[in-house]
């Protein structure tokens, strides 16, 4: 949950996201992280092509949030 800091409204959001936001750090390349764990699955994603990433990650998304992210990653060019 995330609370809106002007109307002090919760909203329920995914740590899986299909981008960042602009300026955000980032500490690891993707060749780095070999396992994904989230309280709806556990992934390898060691030798896997982007695409395959992709899918990997939204299938263990929150179920709320899987056909948002695949939207955005068809969009985006990253899954067909």
């Amino acid at each position: 949950m995330v609370r809106n800091k002007e109307t002090g409204e919760k909203k329920e959001v995914s740590k899986i996201v299909s981008t960042l936001k602009p300026g955000a750090a980032v500490s690891l390349s993707r060749n780095d992280v070999d396992h994904v764990v989230t309280e709806y699955g556990v992934v390898d994603l060691r030798e896997t092509s982007v695409d395959e990433r992709v899918e990997l990650l939204i299938s263990i998304a929150h179920p709320k949030f899987r056909d948002q992210l695949r939207k955005e990653a068809i969009a985006l060019g990253w899954i067909y």
